[in-house]
């Protein structure tokens, strides 16, 4: 998750889920200029249209995952001085020391379980050999084979080349297509449920949030592919929620724990595994 602190509230794109604090990434590239507060690198972004300032920590960028390595961020309006800088930093140094703990905390919780499932990977939530990824995705092409056969039973569809698997040469090119037939199934169920229409479903490599609703066109981050079935319900119901409310209002809440009442728990542990997710995905 992203962590924050500015002097005054953001103006965040509500239709992100978990926009506020969806993640640690930061996208950016590395800032050359920097300072040293309490022991913290701190990296400093000057932000040209920015009024106050802002603090963000998290993970590195994408790719460049190391062992204990926290950023530590603080973009600033072009006309702040370093004391300015140094005493807002002063004002939230406790929220920092616990903040970057937390983080550690996280770090080392990963690197122990990836370490005690050398090999595999975390699928739907458990962990499975990864020579096994070709059967299983197999298996869900056949499932959506059968699924777009019972809807339809007018098609004439053959078995063997509608459940031929497309060519994928690398295993999150697997991992896509297993997660991708896994909430297209889901989806259509669920918007049924919730009475709601979406466009498209897409899934991406994308570690900056699990899931965004864009003119009503529902997209999904490949992190999901390690989450449990019913935390990945639970982003797709966030995000049909928002073809409905564009924001995260109380309607907003109400939509969604009306269709997954577990919503605050199963929201709290997308957050906390994150890390072990993403780095789940890098070491592939």
């Amino acid at each position: 998750m992203l962590f924050n602190k500015k002097l005054n509230l953001l103006n965040y794109n509500e239709c992100n889920l978990f926009s506020v604090d969806s993640n640690g990434e930061f996208d950016p590239s590395e800032s050359e200029e920097f300072l040293i507060f309490d022991g913290y690198k701190i990296h400093l972004k000057k932000k040209p249209k920015s009024q106050n300032l802002r603090i963000c920590i998290g993970l590195p960028s994408k790719k460049k995952w190391q062992k204990g390595v926290i950023k530590i961020e603080v973009s600033h309006p072009p006309k702040a001085k370093p004391k300015d800088i140094m005493d807002f930093c002063q004002k939230h140094k406790e929220w920092i020391a616990k903040t970057c703990a937390r983080y550690e905390a996280q770090i080392a919780k990963t690197d122990e379980l990836l370490h005690s499932h050398g090999g595999k990977i975390l699928l739907f939530g458990e962990w499975i050999e990864e020579q096994s990824l070709a059967q299983i995705a197999q298996d869900f092409l056949a499932q959506m084979h059968k699924s777009n056969s019972a809807s339809n039973p007018t098609l004439n569809l053959t078995p063997s080349p509608a459940t031929k698997l497309p060519k994928l040469k690398t295993t999150k090119q697997m991992l896509s297509f297993i997660l991708l037939c896994h909430i297209k199934e889901r989806a259509q169920a669920l918007a049924r449920q919730m009475q709601l229409e979406y466009s498209k479903v897409a899934v991406r490599e994308t570690f900056t949030r699990f899931g965004s609703c864009t003119q009503n066109r529902l997209s999904f981050s490949l992190l999901l592919i390690c989450a449990s079935k019913p935390q990945i319900d639970y982003v797709i119901i966030h995000e049909l929620a928002h073809i409905t409310h564009k924001n995260h209002s109380h309607r907003f809440w109400n939509l969604v724990e009306k269709h997954c009442k577990e919503w605050r728990a199963l929201r709290k542990s997308l957050q906390d595994e994150y890390s072990l997710f993403r780095l789940v995905l890098e070491n592939l």
